[in-house]
């Protein structure tokens, strides 16, 4: 039979602690050597810590109060300074009022009157006359155009002072209700915030005038005055200080404007107010003695075509009692009306006469 290799086995050294009791029971406590060597460790490093730490702490305190010296050295060091400053200053107050004993009175009351002659001078010639800056508002009006939605208010603003320099500076119109006194429901033109309800002076619309100007301000989005009844304008100066503070009722001047309307085609009379006169047929008598009364506009020498334009305007057109009657060749669209000649009958009548149509008023 082979003989077989015995196994050998390697022994872990290891430390071992063993506490027996009174008794006999024995406590074993293994790896007592590695905690042993990691106390040890841990205590080197808290030591080596604590020290540098304190190193630290010993600079820093030597470091501060050697910076509390300096403190106090210089402190010392100004007061001692301004005590000298004093001294110095006396002296100096002691020498001048020697001087000044010294100088003879007569040069010193001429040098006096020659000082005064210069400082006069120059004073006259530095000071400016102040002219004063007078402003006034007037003619405000306030109007609205519904067909834009649009709020307009307007004023004339005047110079009351010099005419010679130009006045320059900022004006606010702000729209309100004398009954109720929430700000939040004003209208300010230009929108500028309030400072105890009233504009700072520092914003607002800009102006330059010699003599006067018409100052025009526009809110979009407003549906009508009737909710305001005062307007208040601000005017500033350049510098923001208050010229003038004057209300306005709204109630007084206020307009409405709307969009103008379109101007009818002169191809297209008004049937209402013209009416087309054709030389009647037969002349009774008492139409005779009106013709006779009536005057003829157009000279009889010169010939003239009927105007076949005529453009009626809604802004000038005769009063309602007033008919105008106008002589025109009626289109052959046209109904004839009763009364009324054709048109080839009315051509031969006016070949005829030879004589324009006159204009006459009822």
């Amino acid at each position: 039979m082979p003989i077989s290799k015995q196994k050998t086995s390697k022994r872990v050294r290891q430390w071992t602690l063993l506490l027996i009791s009174n008794r006999g029971k024995s406590i074993t406590i293994k790896w007592f050597k590695t905690l042993l060597i990691t106390t040890a460790s841990i205590l080197v490093l808290s030591l080596s810590a604590s020290a540098w730490f304190g190193f630290l702490y010993k600079n820093s305190k030597e470091s501060n109060q050697n910076l509390l010296n300096d403190l106090k050295n210089l402190q010392h060091k100004i007061v001692s300074l301004e005590h000298e400053k004093d001294i110095l200053m006396a002296r100096l107050i002691v020498t001048e009022s020697r001087v000044e004993e010294s100088i003879v009175k007569t040069d010193d009351s001429i040098l006096a009157d020659q000082a005064e002659v210069k400082k006069s001078k120059i004073e006259k010639k530095s000071a400016k006359p102040e002219i004063p800056i007078s402003v006034s508002a007037d003619d405000l009006i306030v109007y609205h155009q519904p067909d834009l939605n649009t709020l307009r208010v307007q004023y004339m603003l005047r110079n009351n002072g010099s005419k010679v320099q130009a006045i320059s500076g900022r004006s606010v119109v702000i729209l309100k209700n004398k009954e109720n006194d929430n700000q939040k429901k004003w209208l300010i033109l230009p929108r500028v915030p309030l400072v105890s309800g009233k504009p700072s002076g520092k914003r607002g619309r800009n102006f330059s005038i010699f003599n006067l100007k018409t100052m025009k301000f526009r809110a979009n989005d407003q549906t009508g005055p009737g909710q305001y009844n005062i307007a208040t304008v601000y005017i500033f100066s350049r510098t923001g200080d208050l010229l003038l503070e004057k209300d306005f009722p709204i109630g007084v001047k206020f307009k409405t404007v709307t969009s103008p309307k379109k101007k009818k085609s002169a191809s297209l009379p008004d049937k209402k107010k013209i009416k087309t006169a054709t030389p009647p047929k037969k002349i009774k008598p008492e139409a005779e003695s009106v013709q006779k009364k009536k005057p003829i506009v157009a000279p009889p020498s010169e010939k003239k075509k009927p105007d076949t334009s005529i453009q009626v305007d809604h802004q000038s057109t005769s009063p309602a009692d007033e008919t105008v009657v106008q002589s025109i060749p009626p289109k052959a669209n046209d109904t004839t009306t009763t009364g009324q000649a054709d048109p080839d009958e009315q051509k031969s009548t006016l070949e005829k006469t030879d004589e324009s149509p006159a204009i006459i008023r009822e």
